[in-house]
C-alpha cells in the first residue's frame, strides 16, 4: 500500500525470440530514490506493482509467450489464469510479500516484446 508517487527509473525492455520463456517466479520489491519534488531532494520509495506493457502480440506474430499467474503458489494447469498478449495493453500485478507465482509462456513463433517498470510509493 501506500502513496504512488513515480514510476522506477529503471525501464527495462524485454526480447522473447522462438524458444524463449520465463520460468515461474516471483518479482521481489526494491528501495529506489525518486526526486519527486526538486526541491526537496531525492525521497526513498518501495516498488510495489510490476507494470508491464507488451509491445508485440499476435497481430505482429508472436504466437505463445503468455503471462499466466497461479494463485494457489504452484503450477497447477486446473488453476492457472492466462493473460494473452495484446499489443498495447498495460498489466499491472502485485510484488514483493503480495506477489503471486507467475511465468512468460514459451514463445512458439515470431518474437514477444515487453517494456517492464515498477510503481513506487513512498516508503
Amino acid at each position: 500500500g501506500g502513496e504512488v508517487v513515480g514510476l522506477n527509473p529503471n525501464i527495462r525492455i524485454y526480447r522473447y525470440s522462438k524458444g524463449q520463456y520465463f520460468d515461474a517466479h516471483y518479482d521481489d520489491s526494491n528501495k529506489v530514490s525518486l526526486n519527486i519534488d526538486p526541491s526537496s531532494g531525492p525521497v526513498t520509495c518501495k516498488t510495489t506493482w510490476t507494470l508491464l506493457l507488451y509491445l508485440t502480440s499476435s497481430a505482429e506474430g508472436c504466437v505463445g509467450g503468455e503471462t499466466v499467474f497461479f494463485p494457489n503458489d504452484h503450477r497447477s494447469a486446473k488453476e492457472e489464469i492466462p493473460v494473452a498478449l495484446e499489443t498495447g495493453m498495460l498489466l499491472l500485478h502485485k510484488h514483493g510479500d503480495d506477489c503471486m507465482l507467475h511465468e512468460g509462456r514459451e514463445v512458439s513463433a515470431g518474437e514477444k516484446w515487453v517494456l517492464r517498470t515498477d510503481l513506487c510509493v513512498r516508503k
